[in-house]
């Protein structure tokens, strides 16, 4: 013991640079400021280090099964998408920026297991998801390939690229990725989400047979007017109903298989117009046709003005528009007098 003090006290230099660097071993597994040490997932290295401005393209198919194909575009701040056999659509954008938002954050932290042989049992078997990312230039940045999820949900195995290591990433990234639904990234919202029924002004109903009960126009003027077939005020409850229904009309399917309009009754056609303004208070006017039913008149085929997409909705989204026989609102004692003058 008294050799070590001696050593230390005709040693300082030494002793203070020794006693340094056994402090700096100590602080590095703590304070990790090379990041040697990584303990938590948020800290951990995404699989795709890249901004999602620097994302152009993102493709996602079932591994077994190219027909799922989905190659999702942005073009000016907007997500198109063409499915495998290269038609294009709009890309639901929430769905769009789910998908590449979840993808960017998905870090390299637990590896499950290296196995070869445990990738079917971790799911990346017949029912496995590839998801290819695309840079400015066109570019791959490499690609995911997605597994199994965890019974909550809140985890998914992926691998990286072709490697054998099986990651737990902390998102369900099955969901986002459409779980190999073809046209899970094909918008169906027929109108646009940034209209409520709070900037509709006119709805205009009409049917193909030209009478005169199949003709209704609604305006609203402070309150809404029926001005055809016949006139009168509508009970703000009526309107609460049909235009929420209006405004949220979203398909149960978009056609990509144009033989399925061949044998369509036309029957019971229709057109729906609504005027609204924008957001800068802009007039604009949706139109909507039908173009058909099928056999048992249970969907419509609808079609949206200047737009090639046919979407597909039940019976049961457009009953209360089709159906809808408001009440007239009872006047007041009083009302009619002040109407007149």
């Amino acid at each position: 013991m008294n050799q070590f003090k001696d050593f230390i006290q005709n040693n300082k230099a030494f002793s203070i640079t020794a006693f340094n660097l056994i402090l700096l071993l100590l602080i590095i597994p703590f304070k990790d400021p090379f990041g040697f040490f990584v303990k938590s997932y948020d800290k951990a290295k995404p699989f795709f280090s890249v901004s999602k401005t620097d994302v152009s393209q993102i493709m996602v198919e079932k591994i077994t099964d190219p027909k799922t194909k989905q190659t999702l575009t942005q073009e000016n701040g907007n997500w198109k998408v063409a499915t495998a056999d290269k038609q294009t659509f709009q890309a639901d954008e929430e769905k769009a920026n789910q998908l590449v938002d979840s993808i960017l954050k998905a870090k390299k932290f637990t590896v499950v297991t290296s196995s070869k042989e445990k990738a079917t049992e971790y799911g990346f078997g017949e029912d496995g998801l590839k998801v290819e990312v695309f840079g400015k230039d066109k570019s791959s940045l490499g690609f995911l390939l997605i597994g199994s999820v965890s019974p909550k949900g809140s985890n998914t195995h992926v691998k990286w690229k072709d490697g054998n290591d099986i990651y737990l990433v902390e998102d369900n990234l099955k969901s986002v990725a459409g779980r190999g639904d073809g046209k899970y990234f094909i918008n169906k919202k027929v109108v646009p989400t940034d209209i409520d029924m709070e900037v509709i002004e006119q709805v205009v109903l009409s049917y193909a047979k030209s009478d005169a009960d199949g003709y209704i126009v609604l305006k609203d003027k402070g309150n809404w007017v029926m001005q055809k077939p016949k006139t009168g005020n509508i009970a703000k409850d009526d309107m609460n109903i049909v235009l929420p229904r209006l405004t949220g009309l979203n398909a149960d399917d978009v056609v990509t298989d144009k033989a399925e309009l061949d044998d369509l009754k036309t029957e019971n056609n229709f057109q729906l117009q609504f005027s609204y303004k924008s957001k800068l208070g802009a007039p604009k006017e949706i139109k909507l046709a039908c173009i058909g039913t099928d056999k048992d008149g249970s969907h419509y085929y609808i079609q949206k003005d200047g737009d090639n997409t046919v979407y597909k909705l039940s019976d049961y989204k457009l009953k209360s528009v089709l159906e809808f026989k408001p009440e007239f609102k009872k006047e007041k004692e009083g009302e009619k007098k002040e109407e007149d003058n």
